[in-house]
C-alpha cells in the first residue's frame, strides 16, 4: 500500500481536491487540499512547485470563506515562491496568485481607516496590473483569465473615481465578452451594466442606453420568466427580478435623455 507521501498519493489527493473544488464542493476539496500541502512538504520541501500549487488553492479557498488572515499569508507565500521559481513574472501560476491576491487586496481596502490603505491600494493596482499585462502576453487578450483581470481592475479603478480608467477597460470587457459569449451570456450583460453606469454618469446617455439594452438581453436569458404566467400568480404578483427591473428602468431613462 501507498504511504501519505508517495508521489502517485500526493497527485492523487491534488487531483480529488481540483475535482471537488469544480463541482463546488469546497470545504471536501480544502480539506483535500490541506492533505496534499502537508504531504507535499514533507516529501518535496516548502519551494517545491507541487507544494506552492498547494498552498495557492488553500489561499484561493480561504479568501472565498472571507477567512482573510489565513488567505493572505498562503497567497502571498505562494506568489513569493512562484517569482522566485519562474524569474521572467510572466508564468500562467504567478499570474494567477497576483490576480488572487490583487482580490483580496481589494476587499481589505474597504476598510479606509487602516493606516495600510495607501499602501496596499498601490499594491492592489500592481498586482492587478501584473497578472493583465502577463495574462494579455502569454494567453492573449480575448481569454477568459485576461478578461476577468480586466473587469477587476476596471471595477478597482472605478472605486478609486479613476472613471476613463475604468470606462476604457470596460469597453474592452464588454467587446471582447460579446464577442466570445454572445449578448445573452450574465457576464457580458454584468459588463454591459457597468459601462451603461459610466456613459450614464459622463451624461453619454445614447451610447449608455445602446450598453443598457444590451444588459437587458443577458438578464432577460437569465431572470425572465419564460411562458405564460401561470394560474396559481396573481397578476399582481408578477413582477421582473429587480436586476432585470432595474436594466429597463435606466434604460428607458437614458432614452429619454438622448433625445433632449
Amino acid at each position: 500500500m501507498l504511504g501519505e507521501s508517495h508521489p502517485t498519493t500526493i497527485k492523487t489527493v491534488a487531483k480529488i481536491a481540483l475535482l471537488l473544488r469544480d463541482q463546488n464542493f469546497f470545504e471536501a476539496s480544502e480539506k483535500m487540499h490541506r492533505r496534499a500541502l502537508a504531504a507535499c512538504e514533507a516529501n518535496y520541501g516548502p519551494a517545491h512547485p507541487l507544494t506552492l500549487d498547494e498552498v495557492h488553492f488553500i489561499g484561493v479557498l480561504t479568501l472565498q470563506r472571507e477567512e482573510i488572515p489565513e488567505a493572505e499569508e498562503k497567497l502571498r507565500r505562494s506568489l513569493v515562491g512562484r517569482q522566485e521559481l519562474y524569474p521572467d513574472q510572466a508564468h500562467p501560476d504567478t499570474l494567477a496568485t497576483a490576480h488572487y491576491l490583487a482580490l483580496l487586496l481589494q476587499r481589505q481596502v474597504l476598510w479606509r481607516h487602516d493606516p495600510r490603505t495607501n499602501a496596499r491600494l498601490a499594491e492592489c493596482e500592481f498586482l492587478f496590473k501584473l497578472a493583465l499585462d502577463g495574462r494579455d502576453e502569454a494567453l492573449g487578450p480575448d481569454d477568459k483569465d485576461s478578461i476577468e483581470t480586466a473587469a477587476c481592475l476596471a471595477v478597482f479603478l472605478f472605486e478609486e473615481h479613476r472613471t476613463l480608467e475604468a470606462e476604457k477597460l470596460w469597453r474592452r470587457v464588454v467587446v471582447s465578452r460579446r464577442r466570445t459569449l454572445g449578448d445573452k451570456h450574465k457576464d457580458t450583460a454584468d459588463a454591459a451594466y457597468a459601462l451603461g453606469t459610466i456613459l450614464e454618469a459622463r451624461h453619454k446617455y445614447f451610447e449608455a442606453s445602446q450598453m443598457f439594452h444590451v444588459s437587458i438581453q443577458g438578464y432577460t436569458e437569465l431572470y425572465a420568466r419564460k411562458g405564460p404566467r401561470p394560474e396559481w400568480l396573481e397578476e399582481s404578483e408578477d413582477h421582473l427580478h429587480p436586476v432585470l427591473q432595474d436594466a429597463i428602468d435606466v434604460y428607458e431613462n437614458c432614452l429619454k435623455m438622448s433625445v433632449r
